[in-house]
């Protein structure tokens, strides 16, 4: 489930049975650009206040115009973006590339990607609100380059410009939640359907950002997975916004015909870690 990269992947976190002992991921995004025709510093700094008008700048004077990093503040917690005139190497093995279901040319989009930029906002414990303040800042990043789309560090996920913007611009003020946690998906064979056919398996990345187990599930039978998908991403922002709320043992539903028990269990997709199991009815 973790990446292979080198700067530009997702961190993967260290494998422990306890999420409060987990390793802190950085709070990074990265944007992949088409061009080298970076804005200027005042226009970037110009694009970043639309989107958060509480950003202070803090730039050195003395920094070259051109390539400068672009430091500032907001709330007292220290943000970054550093433009890079190069491509930020990957190889097609990295796990953000080969999970991206949501984005069938992910492979081939990528390759024309000209150059990069970091972003990043320097927080001990990141907060969902810390999460909120990174897509802002990588949203203006966005709005004023070519891009191609960002990698989302604690997810371990890319997301097309598009997507991007889309639920950044769906959520308004409020934390996107979409894009902190991806869910990765596959076909089932050591689990299969009744049928005998492969089920669908898959487990989230990116709630460990938040001290918190993923979510994994075993052998679902639909033909499709979109109904595991759904009850996967609502049951990961329930726990963003309201914390670690749900037992071992637990069902929780929408009605009747939708009944699903949660078992903290071992992890038989990334072994070493829990994880809320999911059993869907």
């Amino acid at each position: 489930m973790s990446s292979n990269g080198k700067e530009p992947g997702a961190a993967s976190p260290e494998k422990t049975d306890n999420p409060d002992e987990q390793e802190t991921i950085p709070l990074l995004s990265f944007v992949m650009m088409k061009n080298t025709d970076f804005p200027t510093t005042d226009q970037m700094v110009a694009a970043i206040k639309k989107r958060v008008p509480e950003f202070e700048t803090a730039q050195s004077e003395e920094a070259p115009e051109k390539y400068a990093p672009i430091m500032g503040t907001v709330d007292e917690k220290l943000c970054a973006i550093m433009m890079i005139d190069e491509p930020n190497p990957m190889t097609p093995e990295e796990s953000f590339l080969q999970s991206a279901w949501w984005w069938p040319d992910i492979q081939k989009d990528v390759e024309a990607r000209k150059s990069h930029a970091i972003v990043t906002v320097m927080a001990g414990e990141p907060t969902i609100e810390d999460h909120a303040l990174l897509a802002r800042l990588t949203a203006a990043v966005v709005e004023s380059n070519d891009t191609i789309g960002v990698l989302w560090n604690g997810a371990d996920a890319a997301w097309r410009t598009d997507m991007f913007l889309g639920v950044v611009n769906q959520y308004k003020k409020e934390p996107p939640l979409p894009l902190f946690v991806s869910i990765k998906l596959g076909r089932d064979t050591e689990f299969p359907a009744k049928s005998g056919e492969p089920g669908w398996l898959a487990m989230t990345f990116g709630l460990r950002t938040f001290g918190m187990m993923e979510i994994e599930t075993r052998g679902f039978e639909g033909q499709s997975p979109e109904p595991m998908i759904d009850n996967m991403q609502n049951m990961a922002s329930y726990l963003m916004t309201s914390g670690p709320v749900i037992n071992d043992g637990d069902t929780v539903g929408q009605n009747e015909q939708t009944q699903i028990k949660i078992q903290f269990e071992d992890s038989t997709l990334n072994p070493g870690n829990q994880v809320y199991r999911l059993y869907m009815s």
